[in-house]
């Protein structure tokens, strides 16, 4: 048997690399690190899903479900347009135009992906459907928040000073 206090087993050396690849994974993989300020992760309530869930708290019928949920997509479009004037402020004058033509880009994702949903949800049967209607758009809105508020974290917190106060 061969000891010294510097070798390890090949066992051991699999049970490391299999403990540090999952810890990795995890880390890398976590909501919070994929899209940024998840409102659902953390101990803070996000102002805007408090909002929203006070809207939904407060409706009794569909009609009030569909108007709640249409109602807190207009407040996640409040919060995108607010989300995108800081992150297009912060970024390098050079760097802003790829954010324009990426929201540009997104604006036609939402406008033909709402258009499915209506068709989706339009055509079924049941009045309940008119409300998955109305929060998938509103989801929409919401992830591309998350997205943006993602990256202008990052651009906050990992940048350079140097380089995000052009």
């Amino acid at each position: 048997m061969h000891s010294s206090a510097n070798s390890t087993s090949p066992l051991e050396n699999f049970f490391l690399a299999t403990v540090f690849f999952v810890s990795t994974a995890t880390f890398l993989l976590s909501p919070m690190n994929a899209r940024g300020a998840n409102p659902e992760v953390g101990s803070t309530p996000d102002p805007v899903e408090e909002k929203v869930k006070a809207l939904r708290d407060k409706a009794s019928s569909t009609p009030e479900m569909v108007e709640a949920e249409t109602d807190g997509m207009k407040l996640w479009d409040q919060e995108l347009n607010r989300v995108y004037g800081e992150l297009l402020e912060k970024l390098p004058k050079e760097d802003r135009a790829v954010l324009k033509e990426s929201q540009q880009d997104w604006i036609k994702f939402r406008d033909r992906n709402l258009r499915l949903i209506q068709l989706a949800y339009g055509n079924a049967e049941g009045s309940i459907y008119q409300v998955y209607a109305a929060r998938a758009a509103l989801d929409v809105v919401r992830d591309r928040v998350l997205d943006l508020r993602g990256y202008l974290d990052v651009v906050e917190t990992a940048w350079p000073s140097t380089k995000n106060e052009q």
